[in-house]
Order: C-alpha cells, then structure tokens, then sequence
C-alpha cells in the first residue's frame, strides 16, 4: 500500500512540475496570428518547403492564412497543407483529418480564416 501511495503522488508531483505546454506555432488564443510566437528555424524550414509544394496560385493563400483554422497548428507544420472549398473561398487546413470539421462549422471557419488573411 505505501509504495502506491507513494508512486500516486510522485505521479501527481511530475505533473503538477511539468504542467501543461503551450505549442510554439499555434496562434494566441485571442485568434490574432500577428502575435503568434515565431517557430523554430528547422520547424520555419520544414513549413517553407510544405508550402512551396502548393501552387502558385494557392501559396500566397495559404501563407497569409498561416494556421489550420481547425487544429490552429501553422500551415506546412504537418506537411503539403489541404486545400478545400467552403462558400466558394479556399480554405488551407493542416491534413484531410480537419476537412468535417472545417465543413461542419463553415460559417465559423471562413469567419477565423478571414481574420488571419486581414492580419496578415
């Protein structure tokens, strides 16, 4: 019984220690990218080279966007960014995985999409 005990409240010191960790490419929480922590030069490599894969229509988009309007991870950080259509407007989400909750919440997507595209 003492070392569960013992082993339950190390468990709970470790996480009261580490806490919980803000990702460094997601936006702030208010939605204002501009704000948004530069990430790492290896992570700004690998999203560089995940955007150039766009074309040359769609890079200008999705770089102005910057983040998934689902996940809020930055565009490229996952590899080739997805594109899809809502309203008639193009919408660069992280991975495909996002595309029913893009759609579900359209009106809402298209409204986050439209602030970061303005803010940038």
């Amino acid at each position: 019984m003492t070392a569960i005990r013992y082993f339950a409240l190390l468990t709970i010191g470790v996480a009261v220690i580490v806490g919980c960790s803000k990702r460094n490419d997601a936006p702030p929480a208010k939605t204002d990218a501009a704000q948004a922590p530069a990430p790492k030069a290896e992570d700004e490599a690998k999203i560089k080279t995940a955007l150039a894969k766009l074309s040359d229509a769609d890079r200008p988009l999705a770089e102005s966007q910057k983040f998934c309007p689902v996940q809020k991870s930055r565009l490229g950080s996952m590899g080739k960014p997805a594109r899809i259509e809502l309203d008639g407007q193009p919408v660069f989400l992280c991975c495909a995985g996002c595309e029913d909750d893009a759609r579900a919440n359209a009106k809402k997507t298209l409204e986050q999409v439209a602030q970061w595209r303005k803010a940038n």
